[in-house]
């Protein structure tokens, strides 16, 4: 008894045969047979490549798991009564694109600032034809433009941060798109700003040239630093006071010209500044004219 082979001649391609390393292939089988089996064999290897899928009638989809190198694959089919295989004469090449280099080294640039300031990421040694970007780890969101490598270290800038966050590197081959997440990643500590939003008064507002003022800053914060300035020139108008949890009194001296001024606090830990909201302003009197001449008619009477 000569018992048949299988038919050689169905057609096979791979679904996709394009990928990234580590990403998944199948190898579909058209118009299979039922009462045949069928499983994938790599050409240079001879490993079995899938697990054994029965025939349908129809296309079958023999999954190849994930693949890290390109192979040329044929599909070996088999009577299940009989057991006599034989290889289909197509065979397909599933092309399997390296990922790029994932161990450079990248470092945030400060690493610590306060909330609005900027920062920026830093890659050392990045490659030509690659693209970096970054992504914040614990939303996925993408953080910053996309940069291209240049051979030495790049500068990836993230703009103004407002919360402490942690942040990875994705480079892709700009030829392939072939993606990964670099190895290292690095947290950028945002340090809160102090409450803008304390009210501020000048006690008194309205004074004559040469009189003394002073800026009441209500619930002031333990821990926080205030000082005064002049919002027309920036000039610091009074030693730095700290924050006792209740009203402070932050004494101007003599004041002689009228000018509006803001409060400036900042954190004593983090050195964080922020202005006030409320500013104020402290209207001088000028005094008269002291020199104007004056004398007596007349200057010597009888008693």
């Amino acid at each position: 008894i000569v018992n048949p082979r299988p038919d050689s001649t169905l057609n096979i391609y791979a679904e996709p045969d394009t990928i990234c390393a580590g990403e998944v292939s199948a190898i579909i089988v058209e118009d299979s047979e039922i009462g045949f089996d069928y499983y994938v064999v790599d050409v240079a290897t001879d490993a079995v490549a899938s697990d054994t899928l029965s025939g349908t009638g129809s296309d079958i989809t023999i999954d190849l798991g994930e693949l890290y190198d390109t192979a040329t694959y044929k599909v070996v089919t088999y009577d299940v009564a009989t057991l006599c295989p034989i290889d289909l004469n197509k065979q397909v090449t599933i092309i399997v694109n390296p990922r790029p280099d994932s161990t450079l080294n990248i470092y945030a640039e400060p690493d610590t600032i306060c909330a609005g300031e900027v920062s920026a990421i830093i890659v050392e040694d990045s490659e030509v034809g690659f693209d970096y970007y970054v992504v914040d780890v614990s939303t996925g969101i993408v953080s910053s433009d996309t940069l291209g490598g240049t051979g030495s270290a790049i500068t990836i800038d993230l703009g103004e941060l407002y919360d402490t966050a942690t942040f990875k590197v994705v480079t892709y081959d700009v030829a392939t798109l072939c993606p990964i997440d670099l190895n290292k990643q690095v947290t950028i500590i945002v340090n809160p700003r102090p409450d803008s939003t304390l009210n501020i008064y000048a006690e008194p507002d309205t004074i004559c040239a040469g009189e003394v003022s002073a800026i009441i800053v209500e619930d002031s914060e333990i821990g926080f630093d205030y000082y005064v300035v002049d919002v027309a020139t920036d000039a610091v108008a009074s030693d730095t006071l700290s924050g006792t949890g209740s009203d402070i009194t932050i004494d101007l001296g003599e004041l002689y010209d009228t000018a509006t001024f803001k409060v400036v606090t900042y954190d004593v830990a983090t050195l964080c500044p922020i202005d006030l909201n409320k500013q104020v302003t402290i209207i001088v009197n000028p005094r008269p004219d002291s020199t104007l001449n004056i004398y007596a008619e007349p200057d010597t009477i009888c008693a």
